[in-house]
C-alpha cells in the first residue's frame, strides 16, 4: 500500500512536469502572453526613480507647437534647433526620431546641419511595401557575419522612407518599432537589412558615433547561457567595444529601467528661444522627437499604457551608455535551466509528501504548503536572474507545473482521504474565479484552452455622439454622471429585450443577443432594442451636459462569431470575437456620415428578411474591400 501510494505521487508529479511543457508546446501564443506579463511585472519592480543625467530629450511638445507653430516646422527652424544644440550647448550626439521625405524651402540650411558627424538621421523600413522614398546612404558601420555567406540572417526590408535627396545625412539609423500582440513595445530590431546593407537602430547608431567603432560583427552565441546571437561593435583593429545579446529574431530587449520623470526633457521651443541653461544639455546625448498629441507618436510600454514613442530610444541609449550588462536576454538553454529548476522542486514535493505519508491531514496539506513556497521562491529567483546576469526565463512552465503538481498531487491525496466524487478544484474557490471553478469541477480536469463556441449572434454598438466635445467642457463628476445615466438606460433596454451587455468602452457599449441562451429571434430583439434605445435617448434627462435628449449612434450586425471565455486561467473574460463584432462597430461610426441614428448590416437584414428596414444603398466600410448594403430602421 505504501509503495502504491508513493508510485501514485511520483506519477502525479512527473505528469505535472510533462503537462506544463506540453501546454507551452501546444499553445505557444498563450504561453508567450503569460511570459510577457510576468516579464512586465519584473520590469515594473526593477524600475528606478533616479534621474538619468547623461542624455536628454528635446521634445516637440504641445507647448512648443503653440509657441513655434504647427508641425512640420520650416526647415530654417529645424536647422536653427540643431545648430543651437551643437554650437551653443555642445551636445555629444543628436539622434533625430523623425524623417524629412519632402523637399521644402530652406532645405540647404537643414542639410548643412545634417552633415555634422554627430547628427543621426532616421529611416523607416517596410517589409511588405517595396517603394523607396528618399536617399538611403550606405551603412556607416559595415556588418560582418551576415548575409548568404554568414551564419546570421537579419530581417530584410523591401522599401524604406527617409530624407529626400536634398537632405542626405552623414549617419543613419532605423526607427522601426517592434509591437507585440498586446500592443506593447518591449523590443527593437537591432539591425534591419536591405539587400546586403544592414543598418542599426537609431540609438545604437548614436552610441556608435560616440565611440571609435568602425564595424559591426554578428555571430551565433556559444553555450547554453549565451544569447541566440551576439552583436559586437569593433574598432579599426578588430577590438570589441560593445557586445549586445540578440534574440533569435535579432531583436534587442528594451531595458525599461526609469520612471517617466527620470528623463531630462527640454521643450524644443525653449532651445530655439535660448531659454535652456547651458549645463542641462552640455555634453549630453540628445534625442530629438515629439510627444505632442497631434504627432501621433504614442505607444504602450510595460511601464506605461500611454507613452511617447521616443521612450524606448531613451531607455536603449541609457543602457548602451552603461555597457553590455544592462541588457537582458533569453539564454539558448533557457528551457534546460527551467527543467532543472522544476526537477529540483519536483523531488522536494515528493520528499515533503513522503515525510507526511503517515498523517492524512499532512498529506492533504503538503501540496498546498509546497505551492505556497514554490511560487514566491520561483518568482524571486526569476527576479534575481533578471537583475544579474540579466536572464529572461519563461515563467509559464513554472506556473503551470506548480498548478498542475498541486492539482494532481492534491487531488490524489484528497481522493484517497475522503473517497468522494467531488473534484479537487471545488475546494479551492479562494484561488480561482468561481465560474471557472465550477467548470473545472464538472470536467474534473484543468481546461487551459480557449473556452468558446461558434454561434450566430447579433451585435449592437451604441456610442454617444459629440462626447469628445462634451468632455472638453464638463467636469469629471459631470461626465461620470452622464455615463452612469446612459449606461443605466442602455442596460435596462438591452436586458428587457433579452440581450446582454458585453462591455463598456469609454462612452460606448457593446451588447450581444443569442450569446448565452438560444434565441431564434435574436435579430428581431436587437432591432427592437435599437428602436427602444432611440426613444429612451430622446427622453434623456437634461443636466450639465445639455438639454433633454442625447444623440447616439447605433450599429447592428448579425453573423457567426466565437463566444466564450478567453485569457489565462488567472483572469478570463467573456466576450465575442468575429467579423460581425467589427462590422457593428464600423456601422456605428458610419451613422454620423450617413445621417441616420441606426445603421443595420446585411447579416441582420437577412435574418429578419429586411422587415421594418429601409435600404440605404451600398456603402464602403472601413476594413472591407467591397461595399456593403446597409439599412436603417423605419
Amino acid at each position: 500500500m505504501r509503495t502504491s501510494r508513493q508510485l501514485g505521487q511520483v506519477l502525479c508529479v512527473f505528469a505535472a512536469l510533462a503537462m506544463a511543457f506540453a501546454f507551452c508546446w501546444i499553445w505557444p501564443d498563450a504561453s508567450r502572453r503569460f511570459d510577457l506579463e510576468i516579464s512586465d511585472i519584473y520590469t515594473r519592480v526593477l524600475a528606478r526613480d533616479g534621474a538619468e543625467g547623461r542624455l536628454a530629450i528635446v521634445d516637440v511638445d504641445e507647448g512648443s507647437l503653440g509657441r513655434v507653430g504647427a508641425w512640420p516646422w520650416p526647415r530654417a527652424v529645424m536647422a536653427t534647433l540643431l545648430q543651437t544644440l551643437n554650437q551653443t550647448h555642445e551636445v555629444s550626439v543628436m539622434a533625430l526620431d523623425m524623417v524629412f521625405p519632402e523637399s521644402k524651402t530652406d532645405d540647404a540650411l537643414l542639410a548643412a546641419q545634417l552633415r555634422s558627424p554627430n547628427v543621426i538621421s532616421a529611416v523607416v523600413f517596410a517589409s511588405a511595401d517595396s517603394r523607396a522614398n528618399g536617399v538611403l546612404i550606405p551603412p556607416n558601420w559595415p556588418l560582418e557575419g551576415a548575409g548568404p555567406d554568414g551564419a546570421a540572417h537579419p530581417p530584410q526590408a523591401r522599401g524604406y522612407l527617409t530624407n529626400h535627396a536634398g537632405l542626405v545625412p552623414t549617419r543613419l539609423g532605423h526607427i522601426n518599432p517592434v509591437i507585440d500582440g498586446d500592443g506593447n513595445v518591449r523590443r527593437i530590431q537591432a539591425l534591419i537589412c536591405r539587400e546586403e546593407a544592414c543598418y542599426p537602430t537609431l540609438t545604437l547608431a548614436a552610441y556608435l558615433s560616440m565611440t571609435d567603432a568602425s564595424q559591426l560583427r554578428i555571430a551565433p552565441g556559444k553555450g547554453v547561457l549565451a544569447p541566440a546571437y551576439v552583436l559586437t561593435a569593433e574598432d579599426a583593429k578588430g577590438q570589441p567595444l560593445l557586445e549586445l545579446p540578440l534574440a533569435a529574431d535579432f531583436t534587442l530587449v528594451v531595458p525599461y529601467r526609469h520612471q517617466r520623470d527620470a528623463w531630462a526633457s527640454v521643450p524644443a521651443a525653449d532651445v530655439l528661444e535660448r531659454a535652456v541653461s547651458s549645463n542641462v544639455l552640455k555634453g549630453a546625448a540628445v534625442l530629438v522627437g515629439g510627444t505632442a498629441f497631434g504627432l501621433a507618436d504614442v505607444i504602450a510600454t510595460p511601464l506605461h499604457s500611454v507613452a511617447a514613442g521616443i521612450e524606448p530610444h531613451a531607455e536603449t541609449l541609457s543602457a548602451l551608455l552603461d555597457g553590455s550588462g544592462a541588457f537582458s536576454y533569453a539564454p539558448r538553454g533557457a528551457l534546460l535551466l527551467i527543467a532543472l529548476w522544476l526537477a529540483v522542486w519536483a523531488f522536494l514535493l515528493l520528499w515533503q509528501m513522503h515525510r507526511a505519508i503517515a498523517h492524512p491531514l499532512y498529506r492533504m496539506m503538503a501540496p498546498l504548503v509546497w505551492l505556497l513556497l514554490f511560487l514566491p521562491v520561483s518568482f524571486a529567483a526569476g527576479l534575481l536572474l533578471r537583475m544579474s546576469p540579466g536572464f529572461l526565463l519563461p515563467a509559464t512552465q513554472t506556473l503551470l507545473f506548480g498548478l498542475f503538481a498541486f492539482a494532481l498531487a492534491g487531488s490524489l491525496e484528497l481522493y484517497r482521504a475522503a473517497r468522494t466524487g467531488r473534484g479537487l478544484f471545488a475546494q479551492f474557490s479562494a484561488y480561482l474565479p468561481a465560474r471557472m471553478v465550477a467548470q473545472l469541477a464538472q470536467r474534473q480536469q484543468v481546461n487551459s484552452q480557449i473556452d468558446a463556441t461558434r454561434r450566430d449572434v447579433t451585435v449592437m454598438f451604441v456610442d454617444i455622439r459629440g462626447f469628445a466635445s462634451m468632455s472638453d467642457t464638463l467636469a469629471p463628476e459631470d461626465i461620470a454622471e452622464l455615463l452612469q445615466h446612459f449606461f443605466t438606460e442602455l442596460g435596462a433596454v438591452v436586458d428587457a429585450h433579452g440581450g446582454v451587455i458585453d462591455k463598456y468602452i469609454g462612452d460606448a457599449a457593446m451588447a450581444l443577443w443569442n450569446a448565452v441562451d438560444d434565441d431564434p429571434h435574436h435579430a428581431q430583439r436587437a432591432l427592437a432594442a435599437a428602436s427602444d434605445v432611440v426613444r429612451r435617448m430622446a427622453d434623456f434627462p437634461s443636466g450639465p451636459w445639455g438639454e433633454k435628449g442625447l444623440r447616439v449612434g447605433v450599429g447592428i450586425e448579425t453573423g457567426p462569431v466565437l463566444v466564450g471565455h478567453f485569457g489565462p486561467v488567472q483572469r478570463r473574460t467573456f466576450t465575442a470575437l468575429g467579423d460581425s463584432v467589427v462590422l457593428a462597430s464600423r456601422y456605428e461610426e458610419l451613422s454620423r456620415s450617413l445621417g441616420h441614428t441606426v445603421i443595420v448590416g446585411p447579416g441582420t437584414a437577412a435574418a429578419v428578411s429586411a422587415h421594418g428596414l429601409n435600404l440605404l444603398g451600398e456603402h464602403s466600410v472601413r476594413g472591407h474591400r467591397q461595399p456593403l448594403r446597409l439599412y436603417t430602421i423605419e
